[in-house]
């Protein structure tokens, strides 16, 4: 984890010779993330740093003029925008919000920014009162009731004179929440249909027109309200000349289960274009990986060159580009390797793409790709080199069946070097969500499972985004049952077609979701040595009162039941089962999770004492949901570390520590 670096946000300059990106490692001396930003020179091939990793500093934007370049740094505490100059190596910089900066563009005439500020960190008093449900969220903390959106502010670069423009909601789908024309006058922004609402997460694209000076607002509007009464649509992205509006979502009522689709308002025709697209894609990156940080590239972009919008989507295992174009209301793949392309950017000469790229056995890599081609070409960054001394484990793909004629798809790695003739145990490794999927992507935890000599499988199980509507909602109101057959289908049919599998030493883990699937599959057969369920799901009653989504998620999940009618919600709870189980099992949990709080954990933990069951419970301080992903890398280490020895250790019950 410590040898290899990711790769995020390529930015090309204004003659599309030149490429920023940010670059992050992880240190043991600073137990932190640390990211420089470099650039590629396409004319010479030379990569060099240009801001060294000593914090966070991400996000490059281009000045004009290619002079130097803005971006987002936590140097001095909060992030804040500066501003690097290519003459003088100097970094200046522009903003003090109290609260940091969540996200930002430049002006279209280069000496205005658009920011949008975090929401208020609450500070410890004698007492925190609220009236909302929605009052916590993971990562974050306690909301104040006034301060649940962010705010979006116009501030001039040379004298730092700012003009507040209105609350932006930061939907769940969304990288970039706010776009702004090429004329520099109208800025289209996410905002919630009904903001006082807790329950209700629809939400529309607002319009602000500014006037020529920029220092008022003469215009707001909800530029879709014509079109549907429910919608949640995210990811705006204006065409060059203002007359196309892109952006992603759905139309009715917002749904977790919901894939994506593209949309386009013509402005000058004053309609809503739709696009038919292939069944199973999902215009997200719905990949699971442990391993990238800071893509922060729009999902849709506006290809100038080739007059055609861009997007990432989600497809059977595959993040890939779509090109829509929005005059012939035609969308065409663009990419279809077997791949996960996190983040991209379009050259504004030639229309052609930068990709940072992740497959099974490339941990990050900066590729370009002519517009159309098939193949992409990468370019020779310090990540390349990282990967040389390196062997991954390969993934096999298989789409078994299920009774009911649902697809089962599947990836299965073996362990590098694996000779065939030997036992090795089987490691059913879930995702969470439900409504993510396991791709062509590295995966840190299972690349370093199949290093110990495992092997794994990951499932994509009904619930997966990119399969289609129908697979993704295959789950809904139905916890526990297709989904856990879809998993024991699966497995069977793996140690059918591979017989060294040893059957005495099949163990079962995953997190959020699939911590929950980890435990309702111990409750429900005892075929699994042993489990190690991470920021589990136990009982969906009490997490319905205590996570910070909990309230609706569970509700939305269970087809409408909420925690008024707590009947269904307890029958989908694994604690509702846990007499049934046998299998030794390690909890790990992190104190400041508000998505599956640490009472789920608690609850399994004492259940499974109380049963007599061996059992072991880590409890991480300090850190959220996100451990697996953004942690503290020494935490992240104990983590991976405690489940191999889980996995492999035979006395790793009876060990104190």
């Amino acid at each position: 984890m410590y040898h290899f670096d990711s790769l995020a946000s390529p930015q090309y300059n204004s003659k599309g010779n030149k490429v920023l990106y940010v670059q992050t490692k992880i240190t043991k001396a600073s137990d932190n993330y640390l990211s420089e930003i470099r650039l590629y020179d396409r004319t010479t091939s030379e990569d060099h740093g240009i801001l060294k990793a000593d914090s966070l500093n991400i996000e490059p934007f281009w000045a004009a003029g290619d002079t130097g370049f803005y971006f987002i740094s936590n140097k001095n505490g909060t992030r804040q925008i500066y501003y690097y100059d290519f003459n003088t190596r100097t970094v200046k910089k522009l903003t003090n919000e109290a609260t940091g900066i969540k996200d930002f563009m430049l002006h279209p005439d280069g000496a205005h920014i658009l920011y949008l500020t975090q929401t208020k960190k609450v500070k410890s008093g004698p007492a925190f009162t609220t009236t909302r449900a929605y009052y916590k969220f993971n990562g974050h903390g306690l909301i104040e009731d006034d301060d649940h959106l962010r705010k979006l502010w116009l501030q001039r670069i040379n004298d730092g004179k700012k003009i507040y423009l209105a609350a932006v909601n930061f939907g769940f789908s969304s990288r970039k929440a706010f776009t702004i024309s090429a004329d520099g006058t109208k800025i289209v922004f996410e905002k919630k249909l009904a903001e006082d609402d807790d329950f209700n997460f629809d939400e529309s694209l607002w319009q602000l027109t500014l006037n020529e000076e920029l220092t008022e607002v003469v215009k707001n509007e909800n530029i879709l309200k014509k079109f549907a009464q429910q919608l949640s649509f995210s990811n705006p992205c204006f065409s060059q000349s203002g007359r196309y509006l892109g952006f992603l979502g759905n139309k009715g009522t917002y749904n977790n289960a919901k894939e994506n689709k593209l949309f386009v308002y013509d402005t000058k025709e004053e309609q809503l274009l739709s696009f038919p697209t292939a069944e199973g894609l999902h215009a997200a990156d719905s990949c699971v990986t442990d391993f990238h940080q800071n893509n922060t590239n729009p999902l849709l972009q506006w290809n100038e060159t080739k007059h055609c919008f861009v997007f990432i989507a989600s497809q059977k295992g595959k993040v890939c580009l779509y090109m829509a174009d929005p005059a012939k209301e035609m969308v065409t793949k663009l990419t279809d390797r077997k791949e996960h392309i996190q983040d991209f950017a379009i050259d504004p000469v030639s229309g052609n793409l930068a990709l940072v790229v992740s497959r099974p056995e490339l941990p990050a890599g900066l590729f370009v790709e002519e517009f159309g081609k098939a193949e992409a070409e990468e370019l020779k960054t310090k990540t390349l080199k990282q990967r040389q001394d390196y062997t991954f484990a390969e993934y096999q793909v298989f789409e078994f069946m299920h009774s009911d004629g649902g697809k089962i798809p599947c990836f299965f790695a073996l362990p590098p070097f694996f000779s065939g003739k030997e036992k090795i145990p089987l490691v059913l490794d879930i995702h969470g969500g439900p409504h993510a999927m396991h791709g062509y992507t590295f995966h840190h935890e299972v690349q370093a499972l199949a290093a110990k000599g495992m092997a794994v499988l990951l499932v994509n199980p009904r619930g997966s985004f990119g399969y289609g509507q129908k697979h993704a909602d295959g789950v809904v109101g139905n916890y526990g049952k297709g989904d856990y057959e879809d998993l024991m289908i699966a497995m069977d049919q793996i140690i059918k077609r591979f017989p060294e599998i040893d059957q005495d030493r099949l163990f079962v883990t995953g997190g959020s979701y699939g911590g929950f699937m980890t435990n309702w599959v111990v409750a429900h057969t005892d075929r699994f040595k042993r489990a190690a369920t991470q920021r589990s799901i136990s009982n969906f009653v009490s997490m319905s009162g205590t996570s910070d989504i909990g309230y609706w998620f569970n509700a939305s999940e269970a087809g409408g039941v909420n925690i008024l009618k707590p009947q269904k919600l307890w029958e989908e709870s694994p604690l509702a089962y846990i007499n049934n189980v046998k299998t030794p099992t390690l909890i790990l949990h992190s104190d400041q999770d508000l998505r599956c709080p640490m009472e789920q954990g608690e609850q399994w933990f004492v259940a499974l004492k109380t049963l007599g069951v061996e059992t072991k419970f880590i409890r991480f301080f300090g850190e959220s949901h996100e451990l697996s992903r953004s942690g503290k890398p020494s935490n992240r280490i104990k983590r991976l570390s405690e489940i191999v020895a889980c996995f492999t250790d035979e006395n790793y019950f009876s060990k104190k520590k």
